[in-house]
């Protein structure tokens, strides 16, 4: 089946799949009719130069391309890329999209009256026709260069023939040439034959030379013999035996001679020989009469083994080597046979087994197999050490002579003899029971930290639970209460009191866990897609009023390349930068803040592209000491500018550092104290779309739910009252059927009679838990329908997995916000709700608060108004506080009544006044 490649070059990813259906519809319907059982093979480029190198790349390969299909779009590239196309692929077929009466189409016409054309919007229908004649085209192509081809091949054929039969005319004429001259060639025979002796004579690997018998004098050397005596030929030829002098021992020489004559050959003396050096060399000497031209010769062969022999001598020293540190070791050696018994054993081995001496170990008759504590030890030592014929740091309990036990560690190898078959092991053994006692002492501390570990997860776990669970009747409850609005002013200002003070023990609370989690190593990371750029100045318009009530300087600076759509843990990086950046204020009384932004190296090719993204805080503040710098990531340590402040935990540079690590980066710190500080760190980040970005809409107050939506059952399971209450008071009020129960058995009979849409369950209940009920609920076909969501206080992460593990759809923590209460059920059963409208509330009805209307603010600027609106959106009391102070004091009143609503953390009201002022 042939295998052909189609070119889509165009940014449109539907276009090559509209293209791969219609060319396997035409491969159907064709069946073979124009370029047989072909399979094609559709590559799309956003850019024809990507295209066109694969077109290079096939042509090396010889890969067909019948069609190449361009979305013009610019003609100048467009006609390039076709004009570089066919020079390089003629018979590749062209077809451009292109726009109804685009100059584009005229050109390329004239240009290839051949080329195919598509006008846009494409239909399939032409797009199935144009396909076809171009495949006609391309297969009418391919069948003239055959029908070229097999037309060479035929002239080839009878060039060929005529060539032979020419060639056997003129063999028939040579014939009676070639009779005459055989003679000739008989003679050139032998003297190739003559060639090939003294080619083979001088290119041998061993020293050759012949010399004359009656006088000893050189006829012929070898190149090995110049190359070993270090002679050139002229030097050596001609002259005698006794003249060149090239043996050590002129009396082995005679001897060697004498024996020669003697018997008529001479095979395998051991000699040593002179260089022209003075180098002496060895070896195996042997030698032939022979004759040459009629005249006795002698054929010596000398092989030189002076490089064995230095072996032969290495392996002697090698040898006494071993013995040394056989004999000195510290280790102990040893060869044993297979069943046990030693062969060989060094002193410190038998000394390590409790004997004296080496000769008492030997006669002692002591077996491997009595060595170990353990009974099996030896047969598991044997298996392993057949698995692979090596064993490395074997640990095992042995006894001693003595009956002490020691610990010891073996590597050992087996040694095999030509046939495979084991001869002996040898190995070291290696006293290793102080390590063995650290190790123990070590496991003991270890388990003794682990238990402490756990003590303190548990702990945590528990602490978690008691205090979120208070919590969320106190944040739950407010909120409840803050939706009657029959309240009086001064309540709703001391209820909101309640519940931002709530809010705030929440989030000690959950600073306390993260830090757990990070030591823990459970901290995950939770990618999102957000805006930056928007991220980045809504930090700067958080912290600009704290800044200013300083008098310093904040400013952002976001590089031209740092792309604004990223995906991220939003969530971490914010609380980064918000650390950093209060941080920076804190320890800074004159100069200015920057937070800075830029790419730190060029996006990885990959897909999609990972950015490496460089933020830096600097400030001009007091610095940090050079001493202090190692511990300043350390949990709960601060420096000396920090404990002087009176502020902070000492968590947030920690937890900073773990969530950059998280995302893929790393913080450095340098500072110079009395200079300032400046906080580098990088992340990891992919850049999105806009479109990926989900833009988030303000929390609406739930009052109802829209007409026509079925009576909705819901079930609430928890063993505290005011948790129950808490869900009653939310759901009831909008229009829900709710009933409770106060544990899980409680839950299964309601569930079994009433049959409710959906269950909030806690999962810590007497009598029997949320896990239990919710595994007996799953249990039945209608256990399967009805949705689960688990109520827990608990805020350890594996607790999810364990929640969702027995049965739950999904879960919130305690305490929870009523709107993530409602979004569940919205997700789950498809709520649709009635939300109250956004309406400006009162301010608080008191004296001083009754002259703080929107008119009130009119006697300030409206940049100071704007600045106070700002700084209550953000929560910012210090901010709030120094515009205070600007109120010249001859408007007590208002001095007074900001004072009362900042104190009271009463913002949204200082937010409502500021923005009808400014409206």
């Amino acid at each position: 089946m042939a295998h052909l490649t189609v070119l889509c070059i165009s940014s449109q990813r539907r276009l090559a799949a509209l293209l791969e259906q219609e060319l396997s519809s035409l491969c159907a319907i064709l069946d073979g009719e124009i370029l047989g059982q072909a399979r094609f093979e559709v590559l799309t480029f956003d850019h024809w130069q990507a295209a066109l190198d694969l077109v290079q790349a096939c042509q090396v390969t010889g890969q067909a391309i019948p069609i190449a299909l361009m979305d013009c779009v610019e003609p100048d590239w467009g006609d390039r890329f076709w004009d570089l196309l066919q020079s390089q692929s003629p018979q590749t077929v062209g077809i451009t999209l292109v726009e109804p009466c685009d100059p584009v189409a005229e050109a390329l016409f004239r240009r290839s009256p051949t080329h195919r054309l598509l006008l846009k919007p494409l239909h399939r229908p032409s797009l199935r026709l144009v396909l076809h004649q171009a495949l006609r085209q391309y297969a009418l192509e391919i069948q003239q260069q055959q029908h070229s081809t097999q037309l060479a091949q035929v002239n080839q054929q009878i060039v060929q023939q005529i060539e032979q039969r020419t060639q056997a005319l003129a063999e028939q004429t040579h014939t009676h040439a070639q009779i005459l001259h055989e003679q000739a060639q008989l003679e050139e025979t032998l003297r190739q034959s003559e060639a090939k002796f003294s080619i083979a004579f001088r290119a041998s690997p061993v020293i050759l030379s012949i010399t004359d018998l009656s006088d000893r004098r050189y006829i012929e050397v070898n190149n090995r013999f110049l190359e070993t005596f270090g002679y050139e030929r002229d030097e050596v030829v001609g002259r005698t035996t006794l003249e060149f002098n090239n043996w050590n021992n002129l009396d082995a020489r005679e001897q060697f001679r004498q024996l020669l004559q003697e018997q008529g050959v001479v095979r395998g003396q051991e000699h040593e020989f002179v260089t022209k050096s003075g180098q002496i060399i060895t070896g195996i000497v042997s030698a032939d009469i022979i004759p040459v031209n009629g005249n006795p010769c002698i054929l010596s062969v000398i092989e030189d083994i002076t490089q064995r022999k230095k072996i032969e001598q290495a392996l002697k020293q090698a040898e006494l080597n071993y013995r040394s540190i056989f004999e000195n070791a510290i280790d102990g050696i040893f060869q044993t046979t297979t069943d046990g018994r030693y062969l060989a054993a060094n002193l410190a081995l038998v000394q390590l087994y409790g004997y004296a001496t080496t000769e008492d170990f030997l006669q002692s008759q002591f077996n491997a197999s009595d060595l170990y504590s353990h009974p099996n030890r030896r047969s598991e030592f044997i298996a392993i050490l057949h698995q692979e014929d090596l064993i490395t740091n074997f640990e095992s309990e042995i006894r001693r002579r003595d009956g002490s036990h020691l610990w010891i560690s073996e590597t050992a190898r087996v040694v095999r003899d030509a046939n495979g078959e084991v001869l002996y092991y040898e190995g070291l053994v290696r006293d290793i029971s102080d390590r063995k006692r650290a190790e123990l002492a070590l496991q003991a501390a270890k388990e003794s930290a682990d238990a402490a570990n756990k003590a303190k997860s548990e702990f945590l776990a528990n602490m978690s639970h008691e205090l979120r669970t208070p919590l969320n009747a106190v944040i739950g409850f407010t909120q409840i209460m803050l939706r009657d609005s029959r309240i009086s002013a001064e309540h709703r200002e001391n209820l909101e009191i309640i519940h931002r003070a709530g809010e705030h023990l929440l989030d000690l609370i959950n600073d306390v866990l993260e830090m757990s989690k990070i030591e823990a190593g459970k901290t995950v990371l939770s990618s999102e897609n957000f805006d930056l750029h928007g991220l980045l100045d809504a930090l700067q318009t958080m912290m600009q009023l704290r800044a200013e009530s300083k008098g310093l300087d904040l400013n952002v600076a976001i590089a031209p390349d740092v792309p604004r759509y990223i995906n991220t843990d939003q969530r971490k990086l914010r609380q980064v930068l918000l650390n950093l950046l209060s941080n920076a204020i804190k320890f800074t009384e004159v100069g200015s803040i920057t937070l800075r932004a830029w790419v730190k190296a060029k996006p990885e090719l990959s897909s999609p592209p990972v950015f490496w993204i460089q933020f830096e805080v600097a400030d001009t503040g007091v610095g940090i000491a050079h001493d202090e710098l190692d511990s300043l990531f350390e949990a709960f340590a601060q420096t000396e500018s920090g404990r002087q402040s009176n502020q902070g935990t000492g968590l947030g540079l920690p937890i900073s550092r773990k969530f950059i690590q998280l995302m893929g980066g790393e913080i450095t710190v340098h500072s110079v104290p009395q200079e300032g500080s400046q906080f580098q760190f990088y992340i990891q980040a992919t850049p999105v779309s806009a479109a990926a970005v989900q833009h988030q809409l303000p929390d609406r107050r739930v009052i109802g739910l829209v007409p026509g939506l079925p009576q909705y059952r819901i079930l609430v399971v928890d063993d505290k009252w005011e948790n129950r209450q808490l869900l009653m008071k939310l759901l009831t009020p909008i229009g829900l059927l709710v009933r409770e129960a106060e544990h899980g058995q409680a839950a299964i009979a309601i569930w079994e009679e009433w049959d409710p849409h959906l269950i909030w369950m806690d999962m810590r209940m007497p009598v029997m838990d949320g896990y239990e009920a919710t595994k007996q609920i799953r249990a039945s076909l209608k256990g399967q329908a009805t949705v689960i969501l688990a109520l827990t206080a608990s805020a350890l992460e594996q607790e999810k997995l364990v929640v969702l593990s027995a049965g739950c759809n999904d879960f919130v923590r305690k305490p929870f916000r009523e709107a993530d209460l409602f979004s569940k059920m919205a997700d789950y059963l498809g709520l649709r709700y009635v939300y109250e409208e956004q309406a400006i509330a009162p301010p608080p009805a008191t004296v001083d608060s009754l002259e703080l209307s929107p008119d009130a603010l009119s006697v300030m600027p409206p940049t100071w108004v704007q600045e106070l609106y700002t700084a209550a959106r953000s929560g910012d009391d210090e901010c709030l506080h120094a515009l205070i102070q600007d109120i010249p004091p001859h408007y007590p009143a208002l001095i007074q009544g900001l004072t009362d609503l900042t104190n009271n953390f009463h913002f949204d009201h200082i937010t409502q006044l500021a923005s009808l002022q400014h409206d």
